[in-house]
């Protein structure tokens, strides 16, 4: 239940997140040139960066949905999947959204460890599936 509401929790700030990116986030950027802060990345705009993000964000939080419903209750594996993908979200894509928002590189420097994170989640998860529902023998 736990990873459910965080997921949807994440799954509408994400939402919220896209749509700023989408609308808002050029007059943030002006702001930092204006103050000569240069973009947080050398190699994709912050446009990019941002969207990124959303979308990581987005996909790891329908992850968060699922656990629940495709693994075995009480599993520590199930756990694992849960904490993996919250820890993932927050250290990926925040870390590029704080990154963008701030032009500060430095704040991007736990991506890796996210992505990990999100790896890690979404292997737990494939091992603490729910078993299927076991089917009577047909009698002879």
């Amino acid at each position: 239940m736990v990873f459910q509401a965080l997921g949807g929790i994440s799954m509408a700030t994400s939402v919220g997140l896209g749509a700023y990116g989408a609308h808002g986030l050029a007059s943030r950027l002006k702001e930092l040139e204006k103050a000569q802060i240069p973009p947080a990345s050398t190699t994709a705009s912050p446009h990019e960066v941002w969207s990124r993000a959303n979308a990581y964000q987005q996909l790891h939080s329908l992850g968060l949905l699922l656990t629940p419903l495709l693994s075995q209750p009480h599993s520590k594996l199930r756990a694992l999947a849960g904490f993996s993908f919250s820890s993932g979200i927050v250290l990926f894509s925040g870390g590029l959204y704080a990154a963008t928002w701030t032009g500060n590189r430095q704040l991007s420097s736990g991506a890796p460890f996210g992505g990990v994170a999100f790896m890690i989640g979404w292997v737990a998860l494939a091992v603490a599936r729910r078993r299927p529902l076991s089917t009577p023998k047909p009698a002879l």
